[in-house]
């Protein structure tokens, strides 16, 4: 994602919101992988807490969360 220094500087300048929502997603992504859904979906609603589109991550979530096999229907 970091590919010079001058992204960092960019987003850190204009896009700070941004970014964080992104690696709270992200963080929520594993989070929920390693320690289970219900601290993936805390840290997936922090990233909401910083901005609403950060909490679409709980989808992803929940989908991670469903046994093997299981159905969607």
């Amino acid at each position: 994602m970091l590919c010079s220094p001058l992204m960092l500087a960019h987003g850190v300048g204009g896009l700070h919101n941004d970014l964080l929502m992104a690696g709270l997603m992200a963080a929520a992504l594993v989070v929920g992988v390693e320690r289970g859904w219900m601290w993936g979906a805390a840290v997936g609603g922090l990233a909401a807490a910083v901005k609403l589109p950060g909490g679409l991550v709980c989808i992803g979530i929940a989908l991670i969360a469903l046994p093997v096999g299981a159905s969607l229907a």
